[in-house]
């Protein structure tokens, strides 16, 4: 089985949550490969090897139940990209409004563009894949 070229980076420590994105990557019109991390080592391990292939980055905030001893926050994922040349969308998917607002307004002043989705809301499935489809612009099945 082949790579894809193709790579979506999920930052979340709720199973539950990653199902529900890990369902939607899938009906997605190109096939990605999926890297998630519960903590920000894994997001720091990947910058460290480039971000090249990566398409979207998506940040939950809190990552209360992570196997990580210190496994940080979305903010701290956040801070650590507005130090990096904006290389991809990103989707702040947190149910915390305030904390939603706090990372989409850092990324965004620094050039990167951002979606805010709540995991909050009934819609959140349908929201998601509707971010994720124009911030790659999916909508003719290219990325």
């Amino acid at each position: 089985m082949s790579q894809s070229p193709n790579i979506i980076v999920i930052l979340e420590d709720n199973l539950d949550r990653l199902e529900i994105i890990r369902g939607i990557i899938g009906t997605l019109p190109v096939n990605f490969e999926l890297r998630h991390f519960d903590s920000m080592d894994g997001l720091r391990s990947l910058a460290s090897n480039g971000f090249a292939r990566v398409r979207l980055i998506s940040l939950d905030f809190s990552l209360d139940n992570s196997t990580a001893h210190m496994p940080g926050t979305g903010m701290d994922a956040v801070n650590f990209l507005i130090k990096c040349a904006p290389v991809c969308p990103v989707i702040v998917h947190t149910s915390s409004a305030g904390d939603s607002l706090k990372m989409a307004k850092a990324l965004s002043g620094k050039g990167w563009a951002v979606k805010q989705v709540s995991f909050a809301a009934y819609d959140r499935e349908e929201k998601w894949r509707a971010a994720a489809t124009q911030l790659m612009g999916l909508t003719d099945g290219k990325v």
